[in-house]
C-alpha cells in the first residue's frame, strides 16, 4: 500500500521529534486527505515507525474511543459505509477552497423542474443496491435524495463531502458524475470524472447524458463496489415537502385488489387442505401397518392357544388311560389274592378223607380253571383297549397327505397323534411331522 497518498514525503523526517501524546493530531492535521479508519494503524507505523496501540495513549480499547477524546478530530461514515478520520482545521481550509470552485453543470431543457417533479416522480421508485464482491451492503433511495430539496432536479455523486452521495475511494473524483432526472420519467448519468464510470462493464462517454435502464450495473472509478439500478412503482406519493400521501384508488383497482385477496385466501385454503390430506394419509398408512401387525399377533396367539388346548386334551386322555390300566391291574391282583386264600383253605382240609378231598380238588381245579380263564379275559380286555391306527380323521386322509404333512397346521397334525393315542408331548411342528411319518410308515407301509 502506497502510504504517500496520505502522508507528504517530508513529513516522516519530522515525525521523530513529535511527542507521543501529539502524534495522532499531528498525523491527521498534516494528512493530504481523510485517513480511512481501517488503514489508520498502517499509516501510523509508516509515519512514526512504531506499532499503533490505543492503550498507549490512555485507557482506550479502540481507535474510535481515542478519536472521540480528541476535540480537534472527528470520525465520519461515508455513503458507501466506510469510516474516515478528519481534522476540523483541515476541513475548514478545504471548505474555503472548494467553495470558490463552482459546479460546471447546466440542467438541460428536458430536465425536470420544481413544478413537475412531484407529478412525474411521485409514483416512481428508483434506487441503487450496493454490493461488494457479491455481498449486499446497503440500499440507496434516489427518490429520498431527490425530494430532500424542493428545487433539486439532479444528484451529484463524488468524493467531496458536499455531494449528495459521498464515495470515498482514491480513484473517485471530488465531483464524479451527475444523475439528471428527465421530464419523461427516465434517469440519465452525466460523467465529469477522471477515471470514468462503467455501466455493465463498459466505459461510458464523458460529458454526455446516458440513459440508465432497469438492472444496469454501475461502477465508479476503480472501486470494487457495484451499484445495481432498480426502477419500480412507488406505493406512496411524495410531495415537495417530503410528505407521503396514499395513492388514489380507482374502482378497477379495488376489484383487482379484491380478486387478489380472494385468490390468496383460496390458495391458503388449498394449501391447508393439501397439508391435511398429507397428514391423514400418513395416519392411515400407520393405522394399516398397526392393524396388519396386530392381526399377525392375533393369529399367532390363536395358534398357540390351539396347541395348548390340544396338549391339554392329550394329557387328560393319557391320564384317563393310565387310570384304567391301573384299575385293571388292581382287579387282577385282587382275584389272584382270593385264589391264594382258597388254596390255603384247601391245604388245611387235606386230612379229611380222600373222597371228599378228591371232590374238593375237582372243585378247586374247576375254580382255578375258571379263575385262569377270568385272568386271561382280563388281560385280553386290557390289550383290546389299545386302539388300532386310524389314518382318516376329520376328513383328512393322512396316508394320501403323507408328502404334504408339512403344509398342514399344528392343530390338524395333532388330530392324528390324539386319535391314535401317540404320546409326543409339546414338540415343534417339524418334529411332529417326523413322528407322524414314522408311524404311518410303520403301520400303513407308506
Amino acid at each position: 500500500m502506497a502510504c504517500n497518498q496520505w502522508i507528504p514525503a517530508g513529513l516522516t523526517s519530522k515525525a521523530s521529534n513529535i511527542a507521543l501524546g501529539e502524534r495522532i493530531e499531528y498525523m491527521v492535521h498534516n494528512a493530504l486527505k481523510p485517513i480511512p479508519e481501517h488503514k489508520f494503524d498502517t499509516i501510523y507505523f509508516y509515519l512514526f515507525n512504531d506499532r499503533f496501540k490505543p492503550s498507549a495513549f490512555g485507557a482506550f480499547s479502540s481507535i474510535t474511543e481515542l478519536i472521540a477524546s480528541k476535540p480537534n478530530l472527528y470520525r465520519t461514515i461515508s455513503s458507501d459505509g466506510r469510516a474516515f478520520i478528519h481534522s476540523y482545521h483541515k476541513q475548514q481550509q478545504q471548505h474555503k477552497q472548494h467553495s470558490l470552485a463552482p459546479i460546471n453543470y447546466t440542467v438541460p431543457q428536458w430536465g425536470i423542474g420544481s413544478s413537475t417533479k412531484s407529478r412525474i416522480y411521485a409514483h416512481i421508485s428508483m434506487r441503487f443496491k450496493m454490493y461488494k464482491h457479491g455481498k449486499f451492503l446497503r440500499e440507496v433511495d434516489l427518490m429520498q435524495l431527490l425530494f430532500a430539496e424542493q428545487s433539486k432536479s439532479y444528484l451529484l455523486f463524488g468524493r467531496d463531502e458536499d455531494t449528495d452521495f459521498c464515495l470515498q475511494h482514491i480513484s473517485i473524483s471530488r465531483k464524479h458524475c451527475f444523475f439528471q432526472f428527465g421530464n419523461d420519467g427516465v434517469l440519465y448519468i452525466y460523467d465529469v470524472s477522471t477515471h470514468g464510470v462503467l455501466i455493465n462493464e463498459r466505459l461510458i462517454p464523458k460529458r454526455k447524458h446516458v440513459e440508465l435502464k432497469h438492472k444496469d450495473t454501475l461502477k465508479f472509478g476503480q472501486s470494487t463496489r457495484c451499484y445495481v439500478f432498480l426502477v419500480g412503482k412507488q406505493k406512496t406519493l411524495r410531495n415537495d415537502n417530503n410528505k407521503e400521501n396514499e395513492v388514489a384508488v380507482t374502482p378497477m383497482d379495488r376489484e383487482k385488489e379484491e380478486l387478489r385477496l380472494q385468490n390468496k385466501q383460496q390458495n391458503e385454503k388449498i394449501n391447508q387442505m393439501q397439508q391435511t390430506i398429507e397428514k391423514l394419509t400418513v395416519d392411515l398408512n400407520m393405522a394399516q401397518k398397526s392393524v396388519s401387525t396386530k392381526s399377525k399377533q392375533l393369529v399367532s396367539l390363536m395358534e398357540q392357544m390351539e396347541c395348548l388346548n390340544v396338549t391339554n386334551s392329550t394329557r387328560k386322555k393319557r391320564e384317563r388311560r393310565q387310570q384304567e390300566v391301573e384299575r385293571n391291574h388292581a382287579e387282577i391282583a385282587s382275584k389272584a389274592k382270593q385264589s391264594n386264600a382258597k388254596k390255603s383253605r384247601l391245604s388245611k382240609e387235606e386230612k379229611n378223607d380222600h373222597d371228599e378231598a378228591d371232590d374238593e380238588e375237582d372243585v378247586v381245579d374247576a375254580e382255578e380253571k375258571e379263575e385262569a380263564d377270568d385272568d386271561e379275559e382280563i388281560v385280553l380286555s386290557v390289550h383290546d383297549k389299545i386302539p388300532k391306527r386310524v389314518a382318516k380323521i376329520k376328513g383328512i386322509d393322512f396316508v394320501s397327505e403323507y408328502a404334504n404333512l408339512s403344509k398342514l397346521t399344528v392343530a390338524k397334525l395333532r388330530y392324528y397323534v390324539d386319535k391314535n393315542k401317540i404320546d409326543v408331548g409339546r414338540v415343534k411342528k417339524a418334529e411332529l411331522v417326523k413322528v407322524i411319518k414314522r408311524d404311518l410308515h410303520k403301520h400303513f407301509d407308506v
